[in-house]
């Protein structure tokens, strides 16, 4: 099983989270799990690292159909997340992830406000009101919480991050090589 760490800030995780896309498409066992490295509560400015992996992935990002382009403001994504694990079905979850991906990257919305994650999740087949109703659940913030720091104690520390079994290796290895090490 491959698991992908990714975080919708991240220019590469938009990327990762596409390839891996694909291989769920092959029929490969993928997983890909939320993650949101930074535990920020505010918008910030894109950071000088955040730019450079913008141009180091625009490229391949364009090539998958996404066109990456320089945000005014990273917004903390912990509600993404939140509304991300509502998804009951893979391919609601994938919508929505790549609803969110498209939302931040090509048009600059604000994927932290209430009103624009409940649009994207009506569009991605989850209830508006349910994720609504999750961002303000501060029992399921707090599960978040937990569950982002229990990554971090697992030595997740950036992503995009690939667990294959247990080990950590780059997501963006060949994806010949990352089918052989989904079909071990």
């Amino acid at each position: 099983m491959i698991t992908l760490f990714h975080d919708h800030a991240s220019p590469g995780s938009a990327v990762a989270v596409l390839r891996l896309h694909a291989l769920a498409d092959e029929g490969l066992p993928v997983r890909i799990v939320g993650y949101q490295p930074m535990p920020m509560e505010v918008a910030i400015p894109p950071s000088l690292a955040v730019l450079e992996e913008l141009e180091r992935h625009r490229d391949q990002a364009r090539a998958l159909g996404l066109e990456l382009r320089r945000p005014q403001r990273l917004p903390p994504t912990t509600g993404a997340h939140l509304v991300e694990r509502l998804a009951d079905e893979p391919p609601v979850a994938r919508r929505f992830r790549e609803l969110a991906y498209r939302a931040l990257w090509e048009d600059g919305a604000d994927i932290a406000d209430r009103d624009v994650l409940g649009e994207l999740a009506d569009r991605a087949g989850i209830a508006r009101a349910m994720a609504v109703a999750r961002l303000g659940d501060r029992v399921e913030v707090a599960r978040t919480k937990q569950h982002l720091a229990a990554a971090r104690s697992a030595h997740i520390g950036g992503v995009p991050a690939l667990d294959v079994d247990g080990t950590l290796v780059s997501a963006f290895l060949p994806l010949d090589h990352l089918r052989e090490l989904a079909a071990l």
